[in-house]
């Protein structure tokens, strides 16, 4: 059995071998869909990962939720403790030594 780390190197291996483009239009869909979700559309605040390297693209999904008017929270790394903090602008975002969003 693959342990957690293999299958995590493996999920980046397949997701790093999808070219950029089609990796951009289907981020495109899967954001249409999160943002049509009912628990989304009621809820007041939402916690979404920002994105780095082959992850998912979220910038389109932070950028119509904060336009909403939704709190939106990211999580953040300080030390190994992870804690969430609000964006106010997703293009706000920097990356810190770890390579996860500040």
């Amino acid at each position: 059995m693959p342990t957690k780390a293999e299958l995590r190197g493996e999920a980046r291996a397949a997701r790093r071998a999808i070219p950029e483009p089609e990796r951009a239009r289907l981020a495109e869909r899967i954001a249409e869909h999160v943002l049509e979700l009912p628990e989304l559309i009621g809820a007041k605040t939402v916690a979404c990962y920002a994105a780095m390297g082959s992850e998912v693209a979220t910038n389109f999904v932070l950028r119509r939720l904060i336009a909403q008017g939704k709190k939106v929270a990211v999580p953040v790394l300080s030390g190994d403790a992870m804690h969430f903090v609000e964006l106010s602008h997703p293009w706000s975002l920097v990356t810190q030594e770890r390579g996860a969003p500040l």
